[in-house]
């Protein structure tokens, strides 16, 4: 393991072997708060459970890694001068190991970081189950890119920054994100392939605000959740896709929710669909 440590706390246990004959390693490395600078965070993880959260407020970051050591050879690196963290545990040494067949697959990344600093997020998975927790973060930009994998991006608290940009690539999965109101992202881009994604715009939405979303999905359901006192203009491009949009108008090739015009906060939607069905689900 090639490991940059700086001023870093590193434990290093070695696990029982499980009923398939494999040998687990943890490793544990955090990292005092020396910066108020933004930080770049490249995460790569391939199989297993990932669960992102906010930390110590003492500490930058935090890194728990338990992961099979006979096939990974993982990489956790923090570079000071560029403001960058990365974390990597991608493909096996072994081609054909088929991590679905191990029997009590333990493999799990635990990333905890600062709420004082500004984020950027590059977050890359494999086949996983995911929880990302983003809520009292200063997340300015978020990329995640998701494989088959069922993944959960909260914001339940307000970020603590303006978000620029938050980019969703997601495979043949689940995937739902709460709290929208809560990310301050002025700009959402979804790609999607195969499955359900849920796209919930609760939260403490800002005077004013005005979101815009792009998504372009394949075979699967889009589900849009939207607070009754948001407005919402929604564009729509599809082949096969079906709609359900109760408590809303046709203007052209454009849907309006009832309420667009006096509402403070707005939704703007562009949905390129091919197969499956689009939705919105009104909440209180």
């Amino acid at each position: 393991m090639r490991i940059a440590l700086g001023v870093a706390a590193l434990v290093a246990v070695g696990a029982p072997a499980s009923a398939a004959a494999q040998s687990y390693r943890t490793v544990v490395e955090s990292r005092r708060l020396d910066r108020a600078e933004p930080l770049a965070v490249d995460v790569g993880f391939g199989v297993g459970k990932f669960r992102l959260a906010a930390g110590d407020r003492a500490e930058l970051y935090r890194v728990g890694l338990t992961y099979l050591e006979d096939h990974f050879d993982p990489t956790v690196t923090y570079d000071a001068r560029r403001g960058r963290l990365r974390i990597e545990l991608g493909d096996s040494r072994e081609s054909s190991l088929d991590l679905g067949n191990i029997e009590d697959n333990r493999q799990r990344l635990d990333l905890a970081l600062s709420t004082e600093v500004p984020l950027d997020l590059h977050l890359r998975f494999g086949a996983i189950e995911s929880d990302i927790a983003l809520g009292g973060l200063a997340v300015r930009s978020a990329t995640i890119e998701t494989g088959a994998s069922e993944t959960v991006l909260s914001f339940s608290e307000p970020n603590k920054s303006a978000c620029d940009a938050l980019r969703l690539t997601v495979g043949a999965a689940q995937f739902e994100v709460i709290g929208l109101g809560n990310s301050r992202c002025r700009a959402v881009t979804l790609k999607g392939g195969v499955g359900q994604i849920v796209l919930d715009f609760t939260g403490a939405w800002a005077e004013g605000a005005e979101m815009r979303v792009s998504a372009s999905v394949g075979l699967g359901e889009v589900r849009l959740r939207v607070p009754e006192d948001v407005g919402v203009r929604l564009e729509v491009s599809r082949f096969l896709a079906g709609l359900d949009l109760d408590g809303f108008t046709k203007r052209g090739s454009t849907y309006v929710s009832a309420n667009y015009d006096r509402s403070p906060v707005k939704v703007r939607v562009d949905v390129n669909a091919a197969f499956g069905s689009i939705g919105v689900d009104w909440v209180r």
